[in-house]
């Protein structure tokens, strides 16, 4: 017992290690199986809509087509089209926005508001928009499900390859002491306990990059609470202004960030986030060295720049957030204003189709274009073509600026008229974003396999050769301090 105690204490390390490793790959197979059964959730919807296209085409009736496909339908999506059903029934239209947050996948609310939109405003059986816009997020869910497939296709084995070199430090370092003894000031001391800190730090950054860029961007909009709070202080808005009477441009340059970003938080609650994260960092930071005073003043420097480093590093990280986050959203953007589009070709099949109508549904549907929507639509009694440009210019994003040139210039040739170039978007889209995808995936399989293998270049390197490398040059000095003895 009592050298089983010994044992443990002295691999406690290496215990901890493999816990995690087993944490980490547990973690990674249940995100494997959940996106396995949202792919399999999303072929039962698409089969779905088949069922709901030829029941429409017999009977005429959403409301009929919708309960007829159900019995045919799997039991992954029975429930929420269930839900479907008796909102259609309702028709209600507080329930849609409901919705719309309840739902972990936008496929099933665009079905949801097609259906809506067709019960509502009216469907021409000849030419039916409702069925096209079934064909086109049929289209949607596939291309979705392909870069879904590519992407666990490409990443498949690279987080066991981040997860395991971490995992054999105690084999290396058994090895390195059994063929030369006196490693054991290196693995036993000071530097074995940061070499094991930095590589297990390492190792579970690494192991986020790539579950990141294995899974696709979701678009949060965080309600930020503690900082709207702060930012309401007194004192904290009298800094802001003065800071911003000093600097007029990084306002201007960090107010078109949180705009294209779309950002729900103003510049002043930007500014008071960033300075809490430094002045956070900096306080830890501080409160961590004061044990160190007793040191030398050689370590004192060395973790005195590594505070203010990661200081640097956290009040840039927002500004860092907002830019990666641009590129990311780009594809949520495009599949919201292309949403928009297929309700706006519904809205406009009916006689009665106007823009304040349109803007009304674009804003209970979208999600990115919300705020400046509803700005729109406060303007658009009073001005209704400054109310259009103001939304261009506020969202310089151009498939949204395509489809408000169309309401503008629906006012002179009528709406049905102004959107049907809108239809020759709609097809190119589904060929053009399956190309973005793969070239997306393609990078980010570059990406995600050069991160995978910085644990084991690292583990190699930082926790094998350089020991080794470290030990023969102590005995190389000793040699040479012999040599010169002798002589």
């Amino acid at each position: 017992m009592v050298a089983a105690g010994v044992w443990i204490q002295r691999n406690l390390v290496y215990i901890m290690i493999g816990l995690l490793g087993f944490w980490m790959v547990f973690g990674y197979y249940r995100r494997v199986k959940v996106e396995k059964d949202g792919l399999r959730r999303l072929m039962v919807f698409m089969d779905y809509l088949d069922s709901v296209a030829y029941q429409y085409i017999i009977c005429q009736s959403i409301e009929e087509a919708v309960l007829e496909a159900l019995d045919n339908s799997g039991e992954g999506i029975r429930e929420v089209i269930e839900h479907i059903y008796h909102i259609l029934v309702e028709e209600d239209e507080e329930k849609l926005r409901v919705c719309k947050e309840k739902y972990e996948n936008s496929f099933f609310f665009q079905f949801l508001i097609y259906s809506y939109l067709a019960i509502e405003y009216g469907d021409n059986p000849e030419q039916s928009m409702y069925l096209s816009n079934l064909a086109f997020l049929k289209k949607q869910i596939f291309a979705w499900k392909l870069d879904r497939e590519n992407l666990m296709h490409f990443f498949q084995g690279l987080v066991l390859l981040t997860i395991i070199p971490v995992q054999c430090l105690k084999l290396i370092e058994v090895w390195a002491q059994y063929n030369l003894a006196d490693l054991s000031r290196y693995y036993d001391y000071g530097y074995g306990i940061i070499a094991r800190f930095l590589l297990l730090f390492l190792t579970i950054l690494c192991y986020q990059i790539v579950l990141g860029l294995r899974s696709s961007y979701n678009l949060q909009f965080h309600n930020k609470k503690v900082i709207r709070c702060l930012a309401e202080k007194q004192m904290l808005e009298n800094c802001y202004l003065r800071w911003a009477s000093y600097h007029p441009k990084k306002v201007r340059k960090l107010s078109l960030l949180l705009r294209q970003s779309s950002a729900r938080i103003t510049m002043q609650e930007f500014w008071v986030m960033r300075n809490f994260l430094g002045g956070v960092s900096l306080v830890c930071s501080m409160a961590m060295l004061a044990p160190m005073i007793c040191l030398s003043s050689y370590y004192v420097y060395v973790f005195s720049s590594l505070a203010l480093l990661v200081t640097v590093l956290l009040y840039n990280l927002p500004v860092w957030y907002l830019a990666i986050r641009i590129r990311l959203m780009r594809l949520h953007k495009e599949d919201e204003v292309y949403f928009f589009y297929s309700i706006t070709q519904m809205i406009a099949q009916t006689s009665g189709g106007d823009v304040p109508l349109v803007l009304e549904w674009l804003e209970l549907s979208g999600t990115i274009f919300v705020p400046t929507i509803q700005h729109c639509m406060d303007e658009y009694m009073f001005d209704n073509e400054s109310s259009l440009e103001d939304a261009m210019d506020a969202e310089p994003f151009t498939p949204f600026i395509k489809l408000m040139h169309a309401l503008m210039v629906s006012e002179l040739v009528g709406l049905k008229t102004a959107v049907f170039p809108l239809k020759v978007e709609k097809e190119q889209f589904i060929e053009k974003r399956k190309q973005d995808n793969q070239i997306m995936t393609e990078n980010k399989g570059v990406l995600g396999r050069f991160v995978a293998f910085i644990p084991m270049v690292c583990v190699i390197s930082i926790y094998l050769i350089v020991p080794f490398v470290l030990e023969s040059l102590v005995q190389l000095k000793e040699y040479v301090k012999q040599i010169q003895v002798g002589l």
